[in-house]
């Protein structure tokens, strides 16, 4: 009997000491993956209607004749082929605004000879008058929707507005997503008498988060 149990007894032991030895070389080969996704940068751009860059987009007034009273062209910033786009991958999560500012002083023409204002307190000695509120925005290449999106009021440059609102995202609106502008009305008052010639103001349109 003595022997018998010697013979069970061994292989008993060896049995459990194969099972914790397994145990531990299985905890030894579990890993954790870690993976950051940090916020893209909110940016503004002119693309055309497959949302490629523009090199260098141009808005074309309306040519009119010199006149001896003041006269006015229009124009519209966003169409089908120059549309504002504007990007917020996940970096203003509390809204942002889009804006439009000259980075000039006054129209001028290309010999830099003669010029006029487009930011006039009094509208027929120039003045630049902005009416984004009949224009239309929809989602770019995202299926973000629209939510806490609007567009900004009809406004006109002057000595103390250097800046004027397209559109407008509060908090409510999607973290991640893109959005296309077009349409917002452009209107310029020449002031009587304006020299013949062609004329350019150069603008920047800018976005910043809130």
């Amino acid at each position: 009997m003595t022997q018998s149990f010697r013979k069970m007894s061994i292989p008993a032991l060896a049995i459990t000491g194969m099972a914790l030895v397994g145990a531990v070389v299985l905890a030894s080969n579990m890993a954790t993956f870690n993976l950051t996704i940090n916020a893209g940068s909110l940016a503004i751009d002119v693309v055309d209607a497959t949302l490629a860059s523009v090199v260098s987009p141009v808005v074309e007034f309306a040519p009119v004749n010199a006149s001896m009273t003041s006269v006015t062209s229009s124009a519209t910033l966003g169409t089908a082929t120059e549309q504002i786009l504007v990007s917020n991958p996940d970096a203003a999560d509390n809204g942002w605004t889009v804006s439009i500012a000259s980075t000039g002083t006054r129209w001028q023409d290309a010999g830099n000879t003669v010029n006029f204002a487009y930011n006039s307190n009094v509208a027929t000695n120039g003045q630049l008058a902005v009416n984004p509120s009949a224009a239309t925005f929809t989602n770019g290449k995202s299926t973000a929707g629209v939510t806490g999106i609007s567009t900004g009021s009809a406004s006109n440059f002057s000595s103390t507005v250097s800046s004027i609102t397209l559109l407008d995202a509060d908090a409510t609106s999607a973290d991640i997503g893109d959005w296309t502008l077009q349409g917002v009305a452009l209107s310029q008052t020449i002031p009587a008498m304006q020299a013949a010639a062609s004329y350019s103001l150069p603008m920047t349109i800018t976005v910043a988060a809130k």
